[in-house]
């Protein structure tokens, strides 16, 4: 039986695990404990975090305010990811969160025998063809870019004195209420020490034992191997059922204690490194944060851009088999002289893309950056531990049977999704750019992921579709996501088949999305509200959830 809970490590998985597991017990039981242990001289990395919406909708589902943790932790909204320069220079494209395809298709509901048409993203490019005369142009004034080229978000204004502001529903013209809340439709840039600090006081807040020591020495029960005791290195001895790893890339439990094997992926994603900008990035005088994080591609690798409240959040990523860190440091701080800031050279991040074969072990789930790593893009690791400890939470009681069925099945989603994940970096990376070893990487055949190799040939011939199990619950990167990234280089969508186009009826859905894109533009587009006025209203709340 479960009574005493371990989480080793804090930040904000730490904490947020801690916070979960106390939501499942605190439900159906009395008589339970949770202890965070987090040393303080370790700290963060602290350059931010780019979240989707699975963050406002996770924080929600435990009673926490989203706005009050916008408020402490300097958050913005996030809409999308942008990537720029990816295919050649100059060139940019938007990866919304949530595009007007993907609206429509959640829970929009049309008289057609009384089934919701679905209409998956890659048919955009067929109503494109046949509709549109193959101009992306106004689904664009129409679409939620448009929203976020001027930098505002899907309030409106209500007159009100005691409430200002309220998330925009949208209403379709059959009446059917569309889900448009902000945790469906908008993701956080977070700080993430600021995150950290605002967790750990609701943990404090719920009773959760918080613990400053780095652990040094366990206590393996002899007969089973489940770890029952760790001490720190301020003598502190903390005995447990069940542990969670939260230590991030040190690994302490999966690895160093339980030494899971390890499934290298580096020989496919050779990205190994990243240079992180000191303090971040200070704004210019009227400068302020946009919708989007920026997604930067450059010479051998590519910079993420966080715009937070106070500064921007920024790190180049690349593979130190292609360049030097010197050369590295030089090309980030020119960058950004060039545009007129002032940086300096902060921490420097090291690791090998690859996961454990197993995250669920013995008495033990790593979670995050201890279970795997594959690379920042998009802010997928954060992603990647959200979802899996929501997949993680319904199996999780305080009679858990040890390495039972569900053990094997959360073990098998868990690799699953970060198999995934790797596949779309890499697919991400198979833009046009090509002008130094890293880029001309990815485009040799024998590094490309056999999953991989298999769509290309495919979609090559005709778009993806929804039955290929590209959407699941547990995967962060969808067909909507391989369909925005492909089409844009060509790697998808480039071909609509006669058949697509007969079975999906595309002229008729081709009006109907029009249609409701209209609609979207009218109800959402036109009565929305710059981004910085809800941020200050934000700010100056005070009527948070308790």
């Amino acid at each position: 039986m479960i009574k005493n809970i371990v989480v080793v490590g804090g930040g904000f998985a730490g904490y947020f695990t801690a916070l979960t597991v106390h939501d499942i017990f605190y439900k159906w039981y009395t008589n339970f404990n949770i202890t965070v242990i987090e040393s303080s001289k370790l700290g963060t990395i602290g350059v931010g975090e780019s979240t989707a919406q699975n963050v406002p909708s996770s924080l929600a589902t435990l009673g926490i305010d989203p706005y009050q943790f916008m408020k402490e932790s300097k958050a913005t909204f996030k809409m999308s990811a942008r990537f720029d320069n990816w295919n050649y220079e100059g060139e940019q494209y938007h990866h919304p969160l949530i595009p007007v395809s993907n609206l429509i298709e959640l829970n929009v509901k049309f008289d057609r025998q009384a089934k919701p048409v679905v209409i998956d993203p890659y048919i955009q490019k067929g109503l494109d063809i046949i509709y549109m005369q193959g101009t992306n142009k106004e689904w664009a004034e129409i679409g939620f870019d448009n929203l976020i080229k001027a930098n505002k978000v899907p309030f409106r204004a209500t007159g009100n004195e005691k409430k200002p502001y309220e998330i925009i529903n949208l209403t379709t013209s059959d009446n059917s209420r569309q889900h448009t809340s902000m945790e469906s439709i908008l993701g956080f840039h977070m700080d993430a020490n600021l995150s950290a600090q605002f967790l750990q006081k609701k943990c404090k807040q719920r009773g959760i034992t918080i613990i400053d020591g780095k652990v040094g020495d366990w206590t393996l029960d002899s007969d089973t191997g489940y770890l029952n005791e760790v001490v720190t290195d301020q003598g502190d001895k903390i005995q447990g059922d069940f542990f969670f790893d939260c230590t991030g890339f040190r690994r302490l439990i999966i690895g160093d204690i339980f030494k899971e094997k390890w499934i290298d992926w580096s020989h496919e994603i050779p990205q190994n490194n990243v240079s992180i900008i000191n303090g971040g990035v200070k704004y210019k005088e009227g400068e302020g944060p946009e919708l989007f994080t920026k997604l930067d591609a450059q010479k051998h690798g590519w910079m993420f851009k966080i715009p937070l409240q106070h500064r921007i959040g920024s790190g180049y990523v690349y593979s130190d088999k292609f360049v030097d860190k010197e050369t590295i440091h030089k090309e980030q701080i020119e960058h950004w002289n060039a545009q007129g800031y002032d940086v300096e050279i902060g921490k420097q991040l090291s690791w090998s893309a690859g996961k454990y074969e197993r995250s669920l072990v013995k008495n033990c789930l790593a979670v995050g950056l201890s279970e795997g790593f594959v690379d920042a893009l998009d802010g997928n690791a954060l992603i990647l531990s959200l979802s899996l400890l929501q997949e993680f939470a319904p199996m999780f009681d305080r009679h858990m049977i040890f390495d039972s069925i569900d053990y094997k099945d959360y073990n098998k989603k868990a690799l699953d999704a970060y198999e995934h994940t790797k596949n779309y970096i890499y697919f991400a990376h198979l833009q046009k750019r090509e002008d130094s070893e890293y880029w001309k990487f990815f485009k040799e055949d024998k590094n490309i992921p056999e999953w991989l190799q298999e769509k290309l040939w495919l979609w090559a011939h005709r778009p993806p579709r929804g039955h290929e199990e590209l959407t699941q619950n547990h995967r962060p990167f969808g067909i909507g996501s391989f369909c925005t990234v492909g089409m844009k280089s060509g790697l998808s969508g480039g071909h609509v088949s006669k058949r697509d186009l007969i079975e999906m009826d595309l002229e008729k859905e081709g009006k109907m999305v029009y249609d409701i894109c209209q609609e979207v533009k009218n109800q959402i587009i036109e009565h929305s509200v710059d981004h910085k006025d809800i941020l200050e209203w934000i700010n100056t709340r005070t009527d948070y959830l308790s």
